[in-house]
């Protein structure tokens, strides 16, 4: 059987396309990381922003059983009944 090889312009086409493919590979794998990374920071905010809103609610109820219904001016702190 006969021995054959490829020309170097062939070897250098397949080692170029390597390199390619495995320079896309790693930015792939660099851009999933950084969506993991943001899906974290999203569920962490959703977790804050429903502590948040847990914190508003509970304040909300407090104040309105110590001052009753109304509505409150930030600036100064008064209450107006409703």
């Amino acid at each position: 059987m006969e021995q054959k090889f490829l020309t170097q312009e062939e070897i250098s086409s397949l080692q170029d396309l390597r390199m390619r493919q495995s320079s896309l590979i790693n930015s792939l794998g660099q851009v999933e990381y950084q969506i993991f990374l943001l899906e974290l920071n999203k569920k962490n905010l959703r977790d804050d922003i429903q502590k948040l809103e847990n914190d508003n609610e509970n304040l909300g109820k407090s104040l309105t059983e110590k001052y009753g219904n109304g509505s409150i001016d930030l600036e100064t702190g008064e209450i107006t009944a409703v």
